[in-house]
C-alpha cells in the first residue's frame, strides 16, 4: 500500500495528516504556500523509480526529492521515494508520477502511473 503524507507547514512543520492511497488516482486538498509529501514504495535496488512525468507548474513546484531504504542495508531491498511539493497558487492542479526504469522509459517491464488531482485553497 502506498501512502501520502500531507504536512501543513509554512516554515515549520505544524502537523501531518496521513492519507493511505488505494487507487491509481487520488485527490489531495491543502492550503496555498504549504508543502505536502507524497511517499511511494519503489524497488530502487532493481533500478526502478518514480519520476514526475506531468506537473502543472502554474501552481505546483517540486521542492525536494529523496529516497529512504526500508529494508535496512539489504541488497535488493525496497525503498521509499519522497516528493515534497509546494502549492504556490490557488486552484485545481494535476500531477502525474510514473514508475519505471528511467533509462528504458516505455520499454520498462514494470510501468505504473499515478495521477493526482490537487486542490489548493
Amino acid at each position: 500500500m502506498n501512502s501520502i503524507t500531507i504536512p501543513l507547514l509554512n516554515l515549520f512543520l505544524l502537523f501531518s495528516i496521513p492519507v493511505f492511497s488505494h487507487s491509481h488516482n487520488d485527490t489531495i486538498t491543502f492550503k496555498k504556500d504549504s508543502v505536502f509529501v507524497i511517499k511511494l514504495t519503489a524497488s530502487i535496488a532493481e533500478g526502478y523509480s518514480w519520476e514526475v512525468t506531468g506537473i502543472d507548474t502554474t501552481c505546483l513546484k517540486i521542492v525536494a526529492k529523496s529516497e529512504k531504504n526500508m529494508d535496512g542495508q539489504k541488497i535488493g531491498g525496497n525503498g521509499l521515494q519522497l516528493f515534497s511539493i509546494l502549492g504556490s497558487k490557488r486552484g485545481v492542479c494535476k500531477l502525474e508520477l510514473t514508475y519505471w526504469k528511467p533509462w528504458l522509459r516505455e520499454k520498462s517491464l514494470k510501468k505504473l502511473s499515478k495521477a493526482y488531482t490537487i486542490t489548493i485553497y
